[in-house]
């Protein structure tokens, strides 16, 4: 689960504010008294000036009922000036017709100080709910959201929401897919679940493949040059052609993890056999890195003479250059003979690069630290927060998984005829008409999770547009789900400017807990602004900038600059980042 940091330090993406509607109670202060019996008022945040038509103090609150909205918005007064709190709300209720008990009281309290404008209908309806629920606290905060966001304050709907703030996604999803595991049932609905729930996690094959196309990519050979002297790629076979063959079968990496799966390892590579290289080197690191190191000061100058001149070594020297070369190899491959290597090992000009280049990789430690980070990915243990092999695809799959496949647009695109294949939201609704016991309650269980992500979703006004993703933390290397937020103006189409918008990364990292990264786009300049209470290391930033530079680049945007500031004042109400009120609007009339 993951909740925003509310706080004073970190800036908050808020819906834009929206006009008042009919019906609804509002608080206003009175604020300056002009000539012509005008007034400014201030309601939430915005100051608006007023037609007066009943004597108003200045300096003094009052609580305003909207009676309709056309041209002008016309606002009643109910009761007197706000000087008692106490008094002010029994005066309320008593005008709303309602009970004026402790709880009623309590909760249009919480929504009169966070500013949320209300209706009798709404408030009804939430002290129904909040008297069959034991947390009043926390589904008096719910249901504050659900009335300032202008949510149905129906009971499906708040538990929507208690489901997606109690729980993570990554959570939900696994455990519902262990429960269908043990249904051991050929029943159709929960095949296609379980298929549909294995999209989102790539299987070993996977994952080592897109990692090595992602190393490809960076022209890193330390996986090519251990493979290949270990005997498991043919002799002949260069990094260019490992390269080309690579991207042909992967076709640039971008499939699904459902697509990658069914390919092939060219050359006849299989996981298994990769794993097997990958734990003989970290076994064997200090014999490797020793190893390296001799055969370099050996055989460093030979090796670069023959090069530079073009010239072979003499046969004493290709003897004992091959009988060392099998030293430094063995440990990589030890169910290969010694015979067997001897004839894998060439001394010609482009192997006798290709050795010394991969004994610096081992007597520097980068080919090591890259193979055991490899190894980690694959066996997945069980502390997988401590890879730090590029997350790329990784991050695209679980994005295009959870907008694609869990149905977060299910209705939309049912009202509009625009799904293809099942979604998990389809199936499970089926799955709730078609089983009982643990599966359906587990079933029902993650049907309001989803619900509730979809209410979580968008939220929108006419110009702007704001969005949340969570995607699960767990397959992502990350102890809880990533939530991500998302806000810009709305172009013609609805969808969000990129030249201008704000996008937020709540995360909860292994060393570095909570941490809020802020990227702010203005004009297609980034700026980066990561909040977080530990000391990070300045000089692993500063490696990493022209990285991120060089990227971003790539795709026509400029970056600006990084910042880091703490977080702090954690215990703000979630309500406020919604906090909204009425557009100031320069020289629009309000009757009283």
């Amino acid at each position: 689960m993951v909740q925003p940091i509310q706080n004073k330090n970190v800036p908050q993406i808020s819906p834009k504010q929206t006009p008042l509607r009919p019906g609804q109670i509002v608080s206003g202060k009175i604020q300056k008294l002009y000539p012509g019996q005008k007034a400014q008022i201030q309601i939430g945040s915005a100051q608006l000036t007023a037609q007066l038509e009943a004597p108003l103090s200045q300096g003094v609150s009052y609580h305003f009922q909207v009676d309709q909205v056309t041209d002008a918005v016309y606002l009643r007064v109910l009761g007197e000036q706000l000087i008692n709190r106490e008094e002010s709300l029994h005066q309320l209720l008593k005008q709303l017709n309602m009970k004026s008990d402790r709880l009623t009281h309590s909760f249009v309290q919480r929504l009169i100080q966070q500013q949320v404008p209300f209706d009798r209908n709404q408030l009804v309806k939430a002290i129904q709910i909040l008297n069959e629920t034991p947390k009043k606290a926390a589904a008096g905060r719910i249901l504050s959201e659900m009335i300032l966001r202008r949510l149905p304050i129906t009971s499906t709907v708040y538990e929507a929401l208690v489901q997606v703030q109690q729980t993570g996604s990554g959570e939900q999803i696994n455990q519902f897919s262990n429960i269908l595991r043990r249904e051991n049932t050929a029943h159709p609905t929960v095949t296609q679940l379980l298929s549909l729930l294995n999209q989102g996690q790539q299987d070993v094959h996977a994952q080592l493949s897109r990692q090595i196309v992602v190393e490809n990519q960076q022209n890193k050979p330390s996986l090519f040059l251990l493979l290949k002297a270990s005997g498991v790629i043919p002799k002949n076979i260069d990094f260019q052609t490992w390269k080309s063959n690579w991207a042909s079968v992967m076709q640039g990496g971008t499939q699904s993890p459902s697509e990658t799966n069914q390919r092939e390892m060219p050359f006849q590579l299989t996981a298994e056999t990769v794993q097997k290289i990958l734990e003989q080197t970290t076994q064997n690191k200090n014999a490797l890195t020793a190893n390296a190191s001799q055969f370099i000061q050996q055989w460093k100058a030979p090796i670069l003479q023959v090069i530079s001149t073009n010239q072979s070594l003499p046969l004493a020297q290709r003897q004992q250059i091959t009988q060392q070369m099998i030293e430094l190899l063995q440990p990589l491959n030890s169910s290969m003979s010694k015979q067997a290597m001897q004839l894998n090992v060439n001394t010609n000009k482009n192997d006798l690069q290709e050795i010394l280049l991969l004994a610096h990789m081992l007597e520097g430690g980068q080919a090591l630290k890259n193979a055991d980070q490899l190894l980690t990915l694959i066996q997945n243990r069980k502390s997988p927060q401590e890879i730090s092999l590029n997350p790329n695809f990784q991050f695209i799959d679980q994005v295009r998984f959870m907008l694609a496949s869990v149905g977060l647009s299910y209705e939309h695109d049912l009202l509009h005829e625009k799904y293809e294949s099942p979604t998990m939201k389809e199936l499970l609704l089926q799955l709730v008409q078609e089983k009982d016991g643990t599966v359906r309650k587990q079933a029902l269980q993650l049907l309001n999770f989803l619900n509730g992500m979809q209410l979580n979703s968008v939220e929108e006004t006419d110009n702007f547009i704001r969005a949340n993703l969570l995607l699960p933390g767990e397959r992502l290397h990350i102890k809880s789900d990533v939530r991500m937020e998302f806000e810009g103006r709305k172009k013609t189409n609805g969808e969000i400017s990129t030249d201008f918008c704000r996008i937020f990364f709540y995360l909860t990292l292994s060393s570095l807990g909570e941490t809020i990264i802020d990227m702010n786009v203005q004009n297609r300049n980034i700026h980066v602004t990561i909040y977080n209470d530990r000391s990070i290391n300045s000089t692993l930033i500063e490696s990493l900038k022209p990285q991120l530079k060089t990227g971003l680049e790539q795709i026509n945007y400029h970056f600006s600059g990084v910042t880091f500031k703490p977080i702090e004042n954690k215990e703000t109400p979630i309500t406020d980042k919604h906090r909204q009120s009425i557009p100031a609007r320069k020289g629009v009339d309000f009757r009283i």
